[in-house]
């Protein structure tokens, strides 16, 4: 649990960090690859339109389907930064509150090239990406407790890019031969399965991870 000195400290960087990207993100010139997405969302006249054009994509279309409802709302891609740096600083407020580091070292990471930039303020799929295994990371710790969480973070996840789907398939193998092989070796692994009530929620998990990765 954190005390209220480690909630304030991480209110306070995101707020510190949305004000930092704000600034930047008004002084960006989008690049061709960020408004292609925000130009398929617009354009495309219903769902199935869109993933009619995203056939021709290199990634899943989450991202295009998040940018579409926002499309019917303003034509200005502006909004797609917005949603885009929002994203982002949750990211930034999930990793300040749960990981395992110091103060010091969460400033260098949320102030760092790659999340403040690249994460930030290139409007791509990639940040969605990176929220999505940020959770996954906070529900591990818990995670058969919470695997129908699980499994909907994962299938979201896969849906989000090419180098997702990658990840959340290594996370799958993983968290399955967890599941039937690493009781047999780590008993309070064995004791954390078999607190689980019923294994109901593990399966619907799973099938959850497999239908993201299939689809």
């Amino acid at each position: 649990m954190m005390d209220k000195k480690d909630e304030r400290y991480a209110l306070g960087l995101t707020f510190l960090f949305l004000v930092v990207g704000a600034f930047t993100a008004s002084h960006h010139e989008m690049w061709r690859d960020e408004i292609q997405a925000w130009l398929l969302a617009r354009d495309s006249t219903s769902v199935f339109n869109l993933f009619a054009h995203l056939k021709y994509e290199g990634h899943p279309g989450l991202w295009h389907l998040c940018l579409m409802p926002l499309s019917r709302i303003t034509h200005s891609p502006v909004v797609m930064q917005m949603l885009h740096l929002l994203i982002t600083s949750v990211t930034v407020y999930l990793f300040v509150r749960y990981a395992p580091f110091n103060w010091f070292q969460k400033l260098l990471f949320c102030f760092g090239y790659l999340i403040l930039y690249e994460y930030a303020i290139v409007a791509r799929n990639y940040a969605l990406g990176l929220l999505l295994i940020t959770i996954f990371c906070v529900l591990f710790k818990e995670r058969y407790k919470r695997f129908v969480w699980v499994g909907c973070v994962l299938f979201l996840l896969a849906h989000t890019s090419v180098h997702a789907l990658i990840v959340t398939i290594a996370i799958g193998i993983v968290l399955c031969c967890e599941y039937f092989f690493g009781g047999r070796f780590l008993k309070s692994l064995n004791q954390e399965i078999g607190a689980v009530d019923s294994k109901r929620p593990i399966w619907i998990g799973f099938a959850l991870i497999g239908v993201g990765i299939i689809t």
